[in-house]
This record gives C-alpha cells, structure tokens and sequence, in this order.
C-alpha cells in the first residue's frame, strides 16, 4: 500500500468490503437495466402518452 494512503485509516484486508460493494453495483445496475427496458417496451407500445 502507497505511504500516502496510510494517512486515510487503518487498512482492513476483509474481503466483504468489495464483495459489497459489487454486490451493490450489480442491484443498481440491474434495477437501471429493468427500468429502461420496461420504458423502452411501453413506449413501443404507445402507452407512454401524456394525461390529459
């Protein structure tokens, strides 16, 4: 580890941190993924038309 990253804490080699945080990255993406494809399919549909 650089001398100049010892000044942001103590190092915690647990591997749980970035298995979370991939885990994370993986829920938000996949949660985006399903958003925009549920918008793309209506609006193929015709069903994305403003309430009068």
């Amino acid at each position: 580890m650089p001398e100049f990253w010892q000044n942001l804490g103590d190092y915690d080699k647990a591997l749980w941190i970035p298995y979370a945080a991939l885990l994370a990255q993986i829920l938000v993406a996949t949660l985006v993924a399903i958003l925009v494809l549920r918008w793309q399919e209506r609006s193929a549909l015709g069903r994305n038309r403003p309430v009068r």
